[in-house]
């Protein structure tokens, strides 16, 4: 065998083996597995927002967007299990924690704040929980939107609304990490606006109170596709 004929084989073999892990990786995207929510530990991982919270609609364990001090809010934060109180990022407008050991290096959530009060709560699960999952424990929401990210639509995000519940619930796509022939997260919505099952949730957001036809390209809720 030539010399150039070898680097075209052995191209070939690199090419192949990248296209099976982008593949593997984009199948995984979409098939989340449910999660055992009770076998997190809770000095971990945060469940409230889905289980387990006894305050009242808008609520993420007794801070309140619009309603809770920055004083009060700081000072729940710092009483909470899973909470890294030895990092913290903190300025005028925001907050930023993180999550215990050994995840300390991953960023558990953002409080903004605006005028001494709290506005947003903005959480990252630092596990893996599918959407379809998720719903089947809080209910039916009321609408959901899917989007471009971008203007060259290199990115996606599809998000539910809960409007009682003042609660977001979103799944962020770059199609950078994709291969270019795979459908977007936007485009396996069904033609009856059924959602894809197995996408994770990326960010949890607690907000001020709001309505369906406040959000991007909001549609009635339909369902997920089988």
């Amino acid at each position: 065998m030539s010399k150039n004929k070898l680097l075209i084989y052995l191209s070939v073999i690199v090419i192949i083996a990248i296209l099976m892990l982008l593949n593997i990786n984009n199948k995984r995207k979409g098939e989340t597995e449910y999660v055992n929510l009770a076998s997190l530990a809770l000095n971990l991982y945060d469940t409230s927002w889905i289980i387990g919270n006894s305050c009242e609609s808008g609520c993420w364990n007794g801070l309140t967007p619009g309603k809770t001090s920055r004083e009060d809010t700081i000072t729940t934060i710092k009483s909470l299990s899973f909470v890294n109180n030895d990092n913290f990022y903190e300025n005028e407008s925001s907050l930023y924690f993180f999550c215990n050991p050994p995840m300390d290096k991953t960023g558990c959530g953002t409080l903004i704040f605006e005028g001494g009060l709290l506005e947003h709560i903005f959480l990252s699960p630092n596990y893996l929980i599918p959407m379809d999952q998720a719903v089947e424990i809080l209910g039916i929401p009321d609408g959901y939107s899917c989007f471009p990210t971008d203007p060259g639509a290199t990115g996606y995000e599809l998000s539910i609304y809960y409007t009682k519940k003042q609660l977001i619930l979103a799944y962020r796509e770059n199609r950078k990490e994709l291969l270019t022939w795979r459908k977007n997260v936007c485009d396996q919505i069904t033609v009856e606006g059924k959602l894809p099952t197995g996408y994770p949730i990326e960010d949890v957001h607690f907000i001020y109170p709001y309505t369906i036809d406040e959000m991007t390209g909001s549609q009635p809720w339909v369902g997920f596709a089988e």
